[in-house]
């Protein structure tokens, strides 16, 4: 969450800050605007659950997993 999120003030390192960032953005009427898809590499990327990054993997380690998650959001909103 480089760009957008930094600006607010905030840096996400699990799924949790998240959703402290989304409860933010409701509460105070601040939008976020990001694709789905750009949000969870994000996410994920800086997360790096599996350490498969830090060990060396390619940015787009994850990307299978995003699309299907990002897939599954956009079906559901």
């Amino acid at each position: 969450m480089v760009n957008h999120m930094t600006k607010l003030g905030f840096r996400v390192h699990s799924p949790e800050d998240f959703e402290n960032i989304a409860e933010y953005a409701i509460s105070t009427g601040t939008r976020v605007c990001l694709k789905t898809e750009e949000l969870l590499t994000r996410i994920i990327n800086e997360w790096d659950p599996l350490a498969l990054l830090a060990g060396g993997a390619p940015s787009n380690e994850y990307d299978i997993e995003v699309k299907v998650i990002s897939k599954q959001v956009n079906l559901a909103t």
